[in-house]
């Protein structure tokens, strides 16, 4: 199980982080208190690193909330996983939410430093562009102002672009959103994702050339900052993400999207995302062409514009 929380500070000066067991997994597990939690690490949600790992921690019984009840009740049959059991209840806010069905709005969600919104709005309904243009910023900054944005909205789903899939799936792992809400659909799909980092990242020249100046470096896009990233991603929130990815033409003796670029990146690729690093674990790969690049001036089309593609989206997407 992985979460996001802040910690605070105790009244003896300590860093405290708190967390909830549901008592439905207690009894599922026909177990009774005292526990022990194992495995436990906790790392910086923008550079990923561990910053402090347990193999087993003691948990004091007396700091249960009614301690009483965290013992294994004969009588209780085993319930069905919940969302409640998962990820904790939800915010006060998000509950006994009234709304027609398919009235929830698309979100299209650029990239990595991007100068303007690659995905033309007129071929998605009930869809708005997210701006955060010629940004660096880290998986987690990111979702954040993705929900900023989404909630002026009852409920929402995204299509996203390059790093904007790899942000969106954090936003739906790690923190309650007007995501949530959307139904019958698909809550995240993306094109382009790098989600296992891209062989340009670390690469500062080619990145300005490729995505425009001022940027710089951007550690979640590295093989080794993305690798890390992905591997704390909760099964059941990866299960929701749907993944478009794209090529060069194999057929043309010129394969490549960018030369320059492709000779630092995994074969084929689509000139910035390469295939192999955009397999998420958990999630559905949706679909795979040739002849489409990643963005504007490279060899073949922006992945962005593809019609068809936009319209299996469109149509796919949780409302």
């Amino acid at each position: 199980m992985e979460s996001m929380v802040d910690p605070y500070k105790n009244a003896a000066g300590e860093h405290v982080v708190t967390i909830m067991l549901h008592q439905d997994w207690v009894n599922n597990a026909k177990v009774s208190a005292p526990f022990q939690l194992r495995n436990v690490w906790i790392q910086d949600r923008d550079w990923n690193v561990v910053m402090s790992e347990r193999s087993t921690i003691f948990v004091d019984s007396s700091a249960l909330k009614r301690s009483s009840s965290f013992r294994f009740d004969s009588s209780r049959r085993t319930v069905p996983i919940t969302e409640e059991m998962r990820v904790g209840p939800r915010p006060a806010s998000m509950r006994n939410i009234s709304r027609a069905q398919g009235e929830g709005t698309l979100i299209l969600v650029h990239g990595y430093c991007a100068g303007q919104n690659e995905f033309p709005r007129d071929q998605f309904t009930n869809a708005v562009q997210f701006q955060d243009y010629k940004q660096a910023r880290s998986n987690d900054a990111f979702a954040l102002k993705i929900r900023e944005f989404g909630n002026q909205f009852s409920a929402f789903s995204i299509v996203a672009h390059s790093q904007g899939g790899l942000a969106a799936t954090h936003l739906h792992s790690y923190y309650w959103s007007n995501l949530e809400n959307s139904q019958n659909g698909r809550l995240v799909q993306s094109v382009g994702s790098p989600y296992y980092g891209s062989g340009l990242a670390g690469n500062l020249a080619t990145i300005g050339k490729i995505f425009g100046l001022g940027c710089g470096r951007n550690n979640d896009l590295t093989y080794d900052g993305a690798s890390k990233w992905a591997a704390g991603l909760p099964l059941a929130a990866t299960a929701d993400v749907y993944y478009y990815t794209t090529q060069y033409k194999e057929a043309f003796l010129s394969r490549w999207c960018v030369f320059g670029a492709n000779l630092v990146l995994f074969r084929p690729n689509d000139g910035t995302t390469e295939l192999k690093k955009a397999q998420l674990a958990g999630a559905h790969h949706a679909g795979h062409k040739e002849g489409w690049c990643h963005t504007n001036g490279m060899k073949y089309g922006n992945q962005c514009s593809d019609p068809e593609r936009n319209k299996e989206m469109n149509a796919a997407a949780a409302r």
